[in-house]
């Protein structure tokens, strides 16, 4: 789920770099905390992982937004 509404989201406002990062922040923030909560996985090493994946997405995003805002 958190995947199509991240994808739905970049297609749908692609003409406008910085409204997509702020939803897509939004989701990607609200996946991170349901997982850590959830814990879904029965393995632990699979838990982590997913966290891991998702804790870079996250990273990456607010790096771009950062970068925005620096000139250049």
């Amino acid at each position: 789920m958190r995947k199509a509404i991240v994808a739905a989201t970049v297609v749908f406002l692609a003409g406008h770099p910085q409204t997509q990062i702020v939803p897509v922040l939004a989701v990607l923030v609200v996946a991170l905390v349901a997982h850590v909560i959830v814990a879904p996985y029965e393995d632990h090493k699979m838990d982590r992982f997913e966290t891991l994946a998702l804790l870079i997405q996250t990273s990456t995003m607010v790096l771009a937004q950062v970068r925005r805002l620096l000139p250049v």
